[in-house]
């Protein structure tokens, strides 16, 4: 029996030659060590058409192509890397220390990554192949009081393949470039109060080979304790800021990967995951963070299960897709002032998909791609609430990639996809803050890009360039209602919104002392009318985003990363209703590396570093800006 390729363990699409996947623009590890990253942000951050912003609950969301954050489906090593009760994770809290490689599609994925997945799917891969001894290393210390200090190393037994990686992070506080933007927000020796963090990750896979072919175990569990900004902007008098700190936060996610030969050269691939989130979140009553008003804990379990059957045959390969998933969550509300332990509250969904895809080939240097899949989301509990009829949909996507010589790539992507109402975004309250509403309905997106590359000279230069558009259709959204003399805020179905983009991208290695990457990206949203004649705004998404990133090898043992990102063009909503522009921004992060030791086993380098070196306030929501400048000093390693 044919022995299953360890590459494919854990990659949700399989590539044969058949099959027109759709373009994806990829981080490798070569890359990820020149970045140097601490968390995930700092790798996803630097790819093209990405945006990285914190939001209120002091959450790291991705956006890609102007999307809304639960518009993006996000998988480590083929499992679900989200929350379901709230269809996000906080990526600031995951270390980069496991990341071997990151892949984007910005396009109606294949239907393999299931429901919820409309405008995108980031695939995070942990090292696949595990060498005895270290395989990197990575200490450093910064400004503002912090530390991080990272390892991943195998070890072989004659059965299992093990790979160990872990990770301790420290911040004393977040660095503040401009008061301006947060006169509510209060500061300390640079820094805003109430943004220190404390976190510690462990990671552990067994890969193992049996006669009928792979499996992998793998764990991966991450624990913090921090505090949150306050929306800065907001005057405390007037409105009502948030005043958060999560003393308990942990994420535990168990991953089990197999890939079968059943024979007729047809195979199984499989996914398990299983996953235990839990979290404590405490409200206080101001910016003091003496005296607690109410807390929120929260436990969530979900198990979930991927199976892709792959058949190929003499004019096409065929793929029937199954997914399902079910997450349990329970709550208990406390009332600390007056000493009011709300009763358990408890909620579950359940998400189906079956689909089925085809691969072929109708003409010469001509890839075709076609598949189908039937969504079904299920809410069966729901925490003593009336209950909600169950919801589906269809989804779809043709892709195709045309070869029209060695230098040119063209491919096209059309597809739809639909997500469904997060269990938060049909029952949570956010300790007070939302009035439900028991009519959303799911989104519905239709998209649509061309892509058009062109090499030369062997791929030492490469250009690119997409423009896409896209429809959605039932926007979920949220405004602002009065209740009783307040203002609160409820999510609801807008009838929708369209979108048009151009993205380009141009990278040139001129030999082995330089290397250039600039990419850029314009987007246009606009939200259809309501049936009373008006025109919802759409925020937080910017029209422009421009990033330049240059390596330069100035010396045999030194080494420069200069990165620059430019974004202008988004709008938020003030507290009173009012339509803001955000101001435009440039960041320019600068590191400097100097090889300590090269061997056969590895490289040590050490490394200096500055991020925001101008210290722009940059503003991706209001009151909630990035850091100002911040410097590093550490030390890497990585195996050769």
């Amino acid at each position: 029996m044919a022995q299953a390729n360890l590459e494919e363990v854990t990659v949700v699409e399989l590539k044969r030659p058949r099959r027109a996947l759709q373009p994806a623009a990829e981080i490798d590890q070569a890359t990820i060590s020149e970045l140097a990253p601490i968390t995930l942000t700092d790798i996803l951050g630097r790819l093209p058409a990405t945006g990285i912003r914190t939001n209120s609950r002091g959450e790291a969301v991705i956006r890609l192509r102007g999307s809304e954050e639960r518009q993006t489906g996000l998988f480590l090593d083929g499992a679900p890397l989200s929350v379901p009760w709230d269809g996000r994770v906080d990526l600031s809290a995951l270390p980069a220390g496991i990341v071997d490689q990151v892949r984007v599609t910005a396009s109606a994925a294949p239907i393999e990554y299931g429901t919820n997945s409309a405008l995108g799917v980031v695939e995070i891969f942990t090292p696949m192949k595990s060498q005895p001894g270290l395989h990197s290393l990575q200490a450093e210390l910064g400004s503002q009081d912090s530390a991080s200090l990272s390892a991943v190393g195998g070890s072989r037994t004659s059965r299992v393949d093990w790979l160990f990686g872990g990770a301790l992070r420290t911040l004393g506080g977040e660095a503040v470039s401009s008061r301006s933007i947060i006169p509510f927000g209060l500061t300390s020796d640079g820094a805003r109060v109430n943004t220190d963090l404390e976190s510690a990750s462990l990671f552990i896979a067994a890969t193992a080979r049996p006669a009928w072919g792979i499996a992998r175990a793998s764990l991966f569990s991450v624990g913090a304790e921090r505090g949150i900004a306050n929306a800065g902007h907001i005057d405390p008098e007037i409105g009502s800021p948030r005043y958060w700190r999560y003393q308990h936060w942990r994420f535990n996610q168990l991953t089990l990967n197999a890939v079968a030969d059943l024979g007729a050269a047809t195979r199984l691939r499989s996914t398990v995951w299983l996953q235990n989130f839990e979290q404590t979140i405490d409200q206080y009553a101001d910016d003091s963070y003496s005296a607690v008003e109410s807390s929120e804990e929260v436990r969530d379990k979900t198990l979930g299960m991927r199976m892709v059957i792959d058949r190929p045959f003499e004019a096409f390969d065929v793929r029937m897709v199954a997914n399902a998933q079910v997450t349990t969550h329970e709550q208990v509300d406390v009332d600390e002032l007056n000493n009011i332990r709300d009763p358990l509250q408890r909620y579950q969904q359940n998400l189906y998909s079956l689909g089925a895809e085809v691969d072929t080939t109708p003409v010469e240097a001509v890839l075709l791609s076609a598949g189908v899949s039937y969504d079904i989301a299920a809410t069966p509990v729901t925490g003593g609430r009336g209950s909600q009829d169950d919801l589906s949909a269809w989804a779809a996507s043709i892709a195709a990639r045309w070869h029209p010589s060695e230098e040119w790539q063209i491919a096209g992507t059309v597809g739809r996809r639909t997500r469904f109402p997060s269990l938060r975004e049909l029952y949570g309250e956010a300790l007070g803050q939302f009035v439900l509403n028991p009519d959303l309905r799911p989104e519905t997106a239709w998209l649509a890009d061309l892509t058009f590359q062109r090499e030369w000279n062997d791929g030492q230069l490469r250009m690119m360039l997409t423009p896409w558009l896209l429809r959605i259709d039932d926007t979920l959204s949220r405004r602002t209602i009065v209740v009783d003399g307040s203002r609160r805020r409820q999510r609801y179905n807008m009838r929708g919104s369209t979108g048009r983009g151009l993205e380009a991208g141009i990278e040139w290695r001129a030999g082995d002392q330089l290397e250039f990457r600039l990419s850029g990206n314009w987007q246009d949203h606009k939200a259809r009318r309501e049936s009373d004649g008006t025109r919802p705004v759409l925020y937080l998404r910017p029209k422009v985003q421009v990033s330049l990133a240059l390596d330069y090898l100035v010396a045999q043992e030194w080494d420069l990363f200069l990165e620059v990102q430019r974004i202008s063009g988004a709008l938020d909503e003030d507290e009173d209703g009012t339509v803001v522009h955000l101001p435009e921004s440039t960041e320019i992060n600068l590191r400097i590396f100097r090889s300590l030791r090269e061997s056969e086993e590895g490289r040590w380098r050490a490394y200096a570093g500055v991020d925001n070196l101008g210290n722009d306030i940059i503003l991706p929501q209001l009151g909630l800006p990035l850091p100002g400048r911040t410097w590093s000093l550490g030390v890497r390693f990585d195996r050769s």
